[in-house]
Formats: structure tokens, C-alpha cells, sequence
């Protein structure tokens, strides 16, 4: 009897934790919707942002608002089966509903990698970057990330199909035939935020150096116009995207560790790590949909205060 008493406990309190886990990442998805739609009204308005050197960020913008609304949807048909109806749901169909929620959650990661690589180009190779075709340059590379991710969302459905099992709640990692291909799949996406860093940390410490030479040389005007608001955007950029991909790796390490504990699924501990991985994983979500319009605030002042400037030049 104590130990029925105890079970029942322990699935209310697990209940409620999910339920306002849940509506706290569909919350947050709203949010995420409505800031990224922002983001892609200010780059198609502006005439400054209106160009290809501008199309990763737009896309990335518009990836968001398309996962927000996504996460959105999948929330609240969870809350809604699993609390209204209370049944349980086939693995198989579950992950079919999280196709398009997983397609763009792993096409965000690319396609930072993607601006983080055409950010690199521009910085050490600025003839090549601005002379280059946009069909050369970064067309391919987006083209890459998008099926990319489409891919990696179809092999996730087809192992669902293979699992013949009913849950009552279902995320991604359920869609997976083995726990080990679930966690290579999350240290997959640590290992690229990891390098997404390094190539972000390098670009900041060569624009610096460049403008460090500069202002040795007594080159202040050259550095005013070249690098003054290179240095100041880098530094905004590498900080916000930093941030962004330090809480993907937390994120991603959490749900690792709630993998690794899947067999003590009762124990309280597990039940924080869960709602740890959900937030954290939300809030990654969320700043990746916070970052670009920053972003986008300041190279719109960058663009103007250089066109200003080639202007007085002319």
C-alpha cells in the first residue's frame, strides 16, 4: 500500500513538472515566432539589409519563426493527448509529428555553421567575399545545411517506424533505435558548436590584430574606416553567438545525462535533469531567435555609417 501510495506521488509529481515544462517551451515559442518574423521584416524593409550578403541571417530568421511555430503545435498536442485524452501514442506517430520541429532545430546549428564560415570568408578573403557569385557563395553551403538537416530528421522518422512501442509523452531521443545513436547525435552537434566557437574566436582575434596594427602604425583614419566598426560588430557578434552556443552545449549535455539515467526514469533526480535539458534546451532556442535581430541592429548602423563614409570618400 505505501509503496502504490508512493508511486502515485511520485507520477503526479512528474506530471506536473512535464505539464509546466511544456507550456513554458510553448511559451517560449511564441515568443521566438513573433522576434524572428521581426527579424526577417527588418532585412526585406531595409534597402541596407535587402542584399545576399544578408541571406543566411534572413533564412535563419525565418527557420525560427517556422521552429517556433512548430514547437508550438507539437506542445500543445502533447498537453493535449496526454491530458485531455490520456492515451498513449504510438512512437511511429510521434515521430512523424516531430519531423518538421526537428528539421529545423538541427537546420539552426547548420546554419550558423554556414554564417560562421561566410563571416570567416569575408574577413580573410573581403575581394573574394564581395566579388563572388551568391550561387558560388553561400547558395551551395545553405543548400548543404538544408538537406542536411532534412536527412537527419528522415532517417529519425524511418527508426520510429521501426519501434513498435506506445509512451505516453515522446521527444526526438524516443525516435532513435538505441540510446547510443541518441547521444552520438547530441555530441555530434557539441563537437560543431564547439568549432563554430573556435572559428568565431580566430576571426575575432585577426580583426583585432589587424586593427591593433593600424593604430601602431599611426594609420588612424584607415582604421576608422576599416576596422573601428569590424572590431566593435565582432566583438557583439562572437559574444552573442558565444552565449547562444554555450547554452546548446549545456542543453545538449543535459539531455545526455538524462539518456544515461533513462533506467531510473522514477527517481527525482532524473525529473530535474529533464526539466533542466527542456529549459536550457528552450532558452538555446530562444537566444538563437534573440541573436539575429541584435545582430541585425548593428550591422544596419555598420552599413550606414560605411556608406556615409564611402561617401565622403567619393
Amino acid at each position: 500500500m505505501a509503496n502504490d501510495t508512493l508511486q502515485s506521488m511520485l507520477a503526479t509529481h512528474e506530471s506536473a513538472l512535464v505539464e509546466s515544462t511544456s507550456a513554458m517551451v510553448a511559451l517560449i515559442g511564441v515568443v521566438e515566432t513573433a522576434i524572428s518574423l521581426l527579424g526577417v521584416l527588418v532585412i526585406l524593409k531595409s534597402k541596407e539589409l535587402r542584399n545576399i550578403h544578408f541571406l543566411t541571417i534572413c533564412i535563419l530568421c525565418f527557420n525560427d519563426a517556422v521552429g517556433g511555430v512548430s514547437s508550438v503545435e507539437f506542445e500543445i498536442w502533447q498537453i493535449f493527448s496526454v491530458y485531455f485524452v490520456q492515451r498513449t501514442v504510438e512512437i511511429a506517430y510521434c515521430c512523424q509529428r516531430l519531423f518538421l520541429l526537428h528539421t529545423v532545430q538541427t537546420n539552426d546549428v547548420m546554419l550558423v555553421a554556414v554564417l560562421s564560415i561566410e563571416r570567416t570568408v569575408a574577413i580573410f578573403q573581403p575581394s573574394f567575399y564581395r566579388n563572388v557569385s551568391p550561387w558560388k557563395f553561400p547558395v551551395p553551403l545553405l543548400f548543404a545545411a538544408i538537406m542536411f538537416s532534412l536527412s537527419m530528421s528522415l532517417v529519425m522518422v524511418i527508426d520510429g517506424f521501426q519501434q513498435n512501442r506506445s509512451l505516453m509523452l515522446c521527444g526526438s531521443d524516443d525516435c532513435w533505435s538505441s540510446t547510443i545513436t541518441s547521444i552520438t547525435f547530441q555530441y555530434y552537434f557539441i563537437v560543431v558548436s564547439v568549432v563554430i566557437l573556435l572559428f568565431n574566436g580566430i576571426c575575432l582575434v585577426y580583426v583585432s590584430w589587424k586593427a591593433r596594427t593600424y593604430r601602431k602604425r599611426n594609420l588612424l583614419n584607415i582604421f576608422r574606416l576599416k576596422y573601428k566598426e569590424s572590431v566593435r560588430l565582432m566583438k557583439t557578434f562572437g559574444a552573442i553567438i558565444a552565449v547562444m552556443l554555450i547554452l546548446q552545449i549545456f542543453g545538449r549535455l543535459f539531455r545526455i545525462i538524462s539518456l544515461s539515467t533513462d533506467n531510473i526514469r522514477h527517481i527525482t533526480i532524473f525529473d530535474l535533469h529533464h526539466f533542466c535539458s527542456r529549459m536550457l534546451e528552450s532558452g538555446f532556442f530562444l537566444a538563437f531567435h534573440y541573436w539575429p535581430e541584435i545582430f541585425i541592429g548593428f550591422t544596419y548602423s555598420f552599413a550606414r555609417s560605411a556608406l556615409s563614409q564611402h561617401d565622403l570618400i567619393s
